[in-house]
């Protein structure tokens, strides 16, 4: 008897802590850090208060194309509109700065940026 590779795809939801709650990945378009708390907005306006860490979901969501320019916000490439050498503009018009170290064009920051926006 032979096994057959598993070919389902990869699931695109991430079971966040509110419940049963489902949050498929494309709705995020950005968390934003408060201590030990993180805001998480979603594509149709809706603001959920998540009780972990914003490194917790930078470690959850960097191979899904977030990219964490300074310590407070972790952003989905799919809705940036546009960025310069010091911010990043949201979808949402939300602008975020991004951080001195992160600033240098030949960081991995600016790469996966430029990949993803390009």
């Amino acid at each position: 008897m032979t096994t057959q590779p598993d070919t389902r795809p990869l699931s695109s939801d991430i079971h966040l802590q509110l419940g049963r709650l489902h949050i498929a990945i494309h709705q995020i378009v950005f968390l934003r850090g408060c201590k030990n708390y993180t805001f998480c907005h979603l594509t149709d306006g809706q603001i959920l208060l998540l009780s972990k860490t914003l490194k917790y979901y930078e470690q959850l969501l960097a191979r899904h194309g977030f990219v964490r320019p300074n310590k407070s916000y972790l952003l989905n490439t799919n809705y940036v509109l546009e960025y310069t050498a010091s911010e990043i503009i949201m979808c949402t018009h939300e602008c975020v700065g991004i951080s001195r170290r992160k600033r240098n064009r030949k960081s991995d920051f600016y790469t996966v940026l430029q990949t993803k926006i390009a």
